[in-house]
């Protein structure tokens, strides 16, 4: 694995057919319904693709406990570092930080990259090299778990794709906001569907993370009523490998690998694979990361 390459598999080509998908929306308009294209070309290519998505963490007993109990605890978009995040379009003159915070509690997001040996991610989402990165075979989820419809590469553009009435949005919002908290049935908000492609849309200085994300709006979670994504908790015990930092400290490599051993064991008479550990190092003749792999953690 050298320069971000970890295998031969074609994420670009789904990232296009999701460009296509929205590009056949040129109103700015891309209902969730029209986005169900693209999970059954998910589910056509299952069978021929082998998808592997990274997550970048800080070591902290939060992200190491979730990866020991197969959770994933998704994050409001407010406070996520893209300003833009979940911004729609608007014809008003000016967005205000106000503005942009009646909409902070949109959606709920999980990120992940297609790649595990970018630097640039390491420094900024892996406490600069002391963290870690789970690999997620996506071809464990049952094909019937309903996160295949809230899985999607992001589409990079120059501008933004979705326009929508910014201040109807909020208001509706905080009522639907406000019908949770008091377990009330929620009133018609037709401004708060189709807000899933908001998401699923990124400025093309964000490129080089090759984003994958799982996306649920607020209106979603309302819907499903479930008890773990009430508490933006999701189940996703599909990991299959975990990177260390070149910096991680050794106390938490060891308990990371002690955690791996459970795992792997636990995983014997199942059908998932071991989880494998690897260890990533600089390469002696360029600005590249490399791996290593541990291979004694079951001893």
């Amino acid at each position: 694995m050298t320069g971000g390459q970890q295998n031969n598999m074609d994420y670009q080509k789904y990232r296009d057919e999701l460009k296509r998908i929205m590009d056949e929306n040129p109103e700015g308009y891309v209902p969730d319904e029209g986005l169900e294209q693209f999970t059954n070309y998910m589910r056509d290519k299952w069978a021929e693709d082998e998808i592997n998505l990274y997550r970048y963490s800080r070591a902290d007993y939060f992200n190491i406990r979730n990866f020991e109990t197969g959770k994933l605890s998704l994050t409001n978009n407010g406070v996520l570092n893209d300003i833009y995040e979940g911004i729609p379009f608007d014809d008003c003159e000016e967005i205000t930080p106000s503005m942009a915070k009646s909409l902070s509690d949109l959606a709920y997001i999980k990120s992940f990259s297609e790649i595990p040996s970018e630097v640039l991610m390491w420094s900024h989402y892996a406490d600069e090299h002391r963290g870690f990165c789970v690999e997620y075979n996506i071809n464990c989820i049952d094909q019937r778990d309903m996160i295949w419809e809230h899985i999607f590469p992001v589409v990079y553009s120059t501008k933004r794709r979705i326009k929508k009435n910014i201040s109807e949005v909020a208001r509706e919002l905080k009522q639907l906001t406000r019908d949770r908290e008091d377990n009330n049935e929620k009133d018609y908000n037709e401004n708060l569907r189709d807000c899933m492609a908001l998401f699923l849309s990124k400025g093309e200085m964000w490129a080089y993370e090759r984003e994958w994300r799982i996306v649920f709006t607020q209106e979603q979670v309302y819907d499903i009523d479930d008890d773990e994504l009430n508490c933006n908790i999701i189940s996703f015990d599909y990991a299959t490998g975990i990177y260390l930092g070149y910096r991680i400290e050794r106390t938490i490599e060891e308990n990371i690998l002690e955690i791996v051993r459970r795992i792997n064991k636990k995983r014997e008479n199942s059908h998932l694979p071991c989880v494998k550990v690897y260890k990533m190092k600089m390469k002696p003749d360029s600005y590249e990361l490399d791996k290593s792999e541990i291979t004694d953690i079951l001893e």
